[in-house]
Order: structure tokens, then sequence, then C-alpha cells
């Protein structure tokens, strides 16, 4: 279970750290985790996480950053 820095809680898979990201990608059905790798904005995917308030498309009119 883990929490992000704006207050919703979710599930993810195992080992997730302080700093992962959660992101809702186009076309894709659930939000996942990625974690950032480098400084070159590379992303590594960790899995995919539930997390309601944003599973069936509440995160687009949320005014997240794109």
């Amino acid at each position: 279970m883990f929490s992000t820095d704006n207050g919703y809680l979710g599930t993810g898979p195992e080992g997730l750290y302080v700093g992962d990201v959660v992101c809702v990608l186009y076309g894709g059905n659930v939000p996942y985790i990625l974690r950032k790798v480098g400084n070159q904005g590379h992303y590594k995917f960790i899995g995919d996480a539930y997390v309601p308030g944003i599973m069936h498309g509440e995160a687009m009119n949320a005014g997240f950053q794109e």
C-alpha cells in the first residue's frame, strides 16, 4: 500500500520506493508505477496500481500534470 503526495491511497507491486511515480498512460487501463532512472528523463516500468479516484478516467479531469 502507498500514499501519494497529494493524498491518494493505492496498492501496487512489491518493492515500491519513495519517489516512485504514479502515472496514467494514454491508452492504459489502470495507473502505473514508474521509477526514474538517471538524469535524462528515463523511467523504469515497475507495475500497475490500484488508486481509487484516478482509475476510470478521473485523472484526466483532475488537473494533474501531463
